[in-house]
């Protein structure tokens, strides 16, 4: 889960590629579930999840954008703090991760 100060339940993220910023209100990655962003945090504030549906977004390392559970967090222009980066590895890696046994590269 997502580590920091003052994380409460509601919170949500929404990824974007790496060459945007966060005040840029008009960025959207395919692939992305429930319309880009994240369903509101658990746990504190630490957990997020995109649900169940699949992300199918290319693998690569996209840049966390945060909205405190205090406004609607709808719109893009009120994800403005970046909160981390979020790195979707290719399947292949992931499947080696998790086949191989240990000391296998």
């Amino acid at each position: 889960g997502l580590q920091g100060f003052d994380l409460k339940e509601g919170h949500k993220l929404r990824p974007i590629y790496l060459n945007s910023t966060c005040e840029d209100t008009t960025q959207v990655v395919d692939g992305i579930p429930n319309g880009g962003m994240t369903f509101p945090a658990s746990n504190d504030g630490r957990d997020f999840s995109f649900g169940n549906d699949p992300v199918t977004v290319n693998a690569g390392s996209f840049r966390l954008c945060w909205c405190t559970s205090i406004f609607e967090c709808g719109a893009g222009d009120l994800f403005t703090f970046q909160a981390g980066i979020l790195r979707i590895a290719p399947y292949e890696e992931f499947y080696m991760a998790e086949v191989a046994p240990a000391g296998w590269s």
